[in-house]
């Protein structure tokens, strides 16, 4: 027979050792198995027992539940003979050669600390102990967060030797994913932050390296009020020398701005957390990313939710959090997290919906699946968090929130993949984007979002004024924009996104009507999309409806709370137009602290100051636009600007003048 197996990390999984599920029903029984387990030969007191599972019982009563339960139990252990309870004076205990405690071996391996067990107990480590395991047992609880914390610390410096160690023999694959790790047991340990720097440009990852350095700089502000060490710094400088050919880095390592101490919508409210990667691959991190964005996009398509914007919810991403402090950070009332496990065709999801106010758990489950049914799975979790928050759908909505989008894996793959470089907003990386959007259309022509964003990284080579692109390349890209999106909307009308691209196709030809009926058929297909509510901000502005755009930017940096700076450009152009020029001037300044290379915050400063006659910071600003765009000219730079009323033009270009920049 096999001896008693158990595992108390990630969970309570009990096996083996004679034990039948009739003798596991209770949740009880269960926890007394588990602290019997920890406590080893010691065992305990039969008055403690008592106290720590039943102290909401008399204590006769407590006794009486304690006897019971250690009977039945004692009965099924002994059923192959390999395992007993061992009564010992006043003492109970677990005894036998035959059973097996992962946290016992986890302690034996570190203790052991040599690299081979190192890299055991970090597989034997899969996460908090107990962790979803609970009972209504004060006691019980403070003893779990006792010991929860004491493994927690074992594991950060089992984790950082094992760190050295891979450092020393090069295996930077490994060292990342241990440091990814150690992060998430101690967000704080700056050092880690470096280690995953270094593996991940020695893999020239330097994106994702540099990307460490923004999430490190956030979390030591937050969390402590202070910058990163000089270490730190220098390293994050040497990756950043060493990245080539680079058309916008600010988005790498730039703190984002944040939406102050958003309150509690009267409807339902949702923040989707990044599911975490548990497939062991750092090179999967697409695939869980892929399903949060799914959920996050299909959920932002009912008007009676506010939805958080997945750019706000993923700098949670690698992070151990609290949902009551998501809730409050995002200001929502509810927060959805969970985990994913990609192993060859199987799969398995997690998911667990809380209530952000009390950190109660409203529901949890585990999906077993064969790969193919991810899209129904996915559908399957959105379904059960509208059910839950007793969500009213419309017609429109509800077909909408099924519609489906491919049923090719691969293609869904590609989609993914060839979105995160787009994301980036790195010229280098868009023909690989490129190529990976075609064959997502090679594999599923009718793949509505592969059209979308193939669209868009053409629309990426129009928005770009390097070298490399030549005009007439520019304005190819922006008509193979619009044909892609015209595509998508073929095999699905109602594609949000396909609108959106559209808006602004049309508003760089100059056609303002359409550009407005294309964004506004956006945000009414997906109400809490806020990047196409900040896009739609945008054009309201160059259309001349400053008050309207504040409104709508507003409204974006609501659903995003942490939003991109751009989100601060179009609020101070927006109070520009509005004749709130004070405001458009503390707007601009905040954007430039955060963002010191801002151009467009720059050039925005320089024609106001020059348009009120402030003539030394109008100066001030010109000289910070020359220093970023040496060949700066007015002429240029306002033909782009694509306002209906060709007097703006004209009075931002005389604004620039007054400021001593170059025709």
């Amino acid at each position: 027979m096999t001896g008693l197996q158990i595992a108390l990390f990630d969970g309570l999984k009990i096996t083996g050792g004679g034990i039948t599920d009739r003798a596991l029903m209770t949740r009880k029984t269960r926890a007394l198995i588990a602290y019997l387990a920890l406590r080893g030969d010691s065992g305990q007191s039969r008055e403690k027992l008592a106290e720590l599972l039943w102290s909401n019982s008399a204590e006769e009563q407590a006794r009486a539940n304690l006897r019971q339960s250690l009977s039945s139990l004692r009965k099924a252990l002994n059923s192959d003979g390999a395992v007993s309870l061992v009564a010992d004076s006043d003492q109970i205990s677990l005894a036998g050669p035959g059973i097996e405690v992962d946290v016992a071996l986890f302690e034996q391996l570190v203790a052991e600390a040599t690299p081979e067990a190192l890299i055991r107990a970090a597989e034997l480590y899969k996460g908090d102990l107990l962790d979803g395991f609970s009972l209504k047992e004060d006691p019980f609880e403070a003893w779990v967060r006792a010991e929860r914390e004491r493994l927690r610390h074992l594991a950060s410096d089992m984790l950082t030797k094992l760190i050295a160690h891979c450092d020393e023999v090069g295996d930077t694959e490994r060292c990342a994913e241990t440091a990814a790790r150690l992060l998430t047991l101690d967000p704080l340990r700056e050092s880690a932050y470096r280690i995953m720097m270094r593996a991940y440009a020695a893999q020239g990852r330097q994106t994702l390296a540099l990307k460490q350095f923004g999430t490190c700089r956030d979390i030591l502000k937050r969390e402590l009020g202070v910058e990163p060490e000089p270490e730190t710094i220098t390293l994050y400088r040497e990756i950043r020398q060493q990245r080539v050919a680079v058309a916008d880095d600010k988005l790498d390592s730039l703190p984002e701005h944040t939406f102050k101490n958003p309150p509690l919508p009267d409807g339902p409210s949702v923040a989707v957390l990044p599911f975490e990667n548990r497939s062991g691959d750092l090179d999967q991190e697409y695939f869980s990313d892929g399903i949060t964005e799914d959920i996050i996009t299909a959920l932002s398509k009912i008007s009676s939710m506010l939805v958080i914007a997945g750019n706000s919810t993923f700098i949670y991403k690698g992070k151990a959090v609290d949902a009551k402090q998501v809730g409050r950070d995002q200001g929502v009332r509810y927060v959805l997290e969970g985990g994913v496990r990609k192993a060859g065709n199987q799969l398995r999801i997690t998911a667990q919906l809380i209530d952000a106010t009390n950190g109660q758990h409203l529901w949890a489950e585990r999906y077993d699946r064969d790969l193919e049914g991810i899209f129904a799975l996915q559908d399957e979790i959105t379904q059960r968090i509208v059910t839950e928050l007793d969500v009213h759908l419309s017609a429109g909505e509800q077909a909408r929130l099924w519609s489906s989008g491919t049923n090719n894996l691969e293609a869904w793959e590609c989609v993914r993949k060839g979105s995160d470089l787009l994301n980036t907003v790195q010229a280098d990386l868009i023909p690989e984007a490129t190529r990976l959007l075609e064959r997502a259309i090679d594999l599923d022509p009718e793949y509505a979002a592969a059209w979308v964003w193939l669209g868009w990284s053409h629309f990426h080579v129009s928005e770009n004024y390097e070298s490399r692109f030549s005009e007439e390349e520019r304005k190819q890209a922006l008509k193979s924009t619009r044909n892609c999106a015209h595509q998508a909307l073929k095999y699905d009308p109602e594609n949000a996104e396909a609108y959106a691209a559209l808006a602004l196709c049309h508003l760089s030809s100059l056609e303002h009507e359409a550009a407005m009926v294309n964004i506004n058929k956006s945000v009414q297909l997906e109400p809490n999309h806020a990047t196409n509510i900040g896009i739609s901000a945008a054009i309201l502005n160059k259309c001349g409806r400053p008050e309207i755009a504040i409104e709508r930017i507003r409204k974006a940096m609501r659903l995003s709370p942490v939003y991109p700076s751009w989100h601060l450009s179009i609020l101070g152009q927006a109070y520009r137009l509005a004749g709130m020029i004070d405001v458009a001037i503390e707007t601009y300044n905040e954007l430039i602290s955060i963002e010191s290379g801002s151009l467009e915050g720059h050039i925005a400063l320089a024609e106001i100051f020059g348009e009120t006659n402030q003539p030394d910071q109008a100066a001030v600003s010109a000289k910070e636009v020359l220093k970023l765009i040496p060949d700066f000219t007015i002429k240029k730079y306002v033909n782009g600007l694509a306002y209906r009323d060709p007097a703006e033009n004209l009075r931002f270009a005389d604004g620039l003048r007054k400021a001593g920049l170059p025709d």
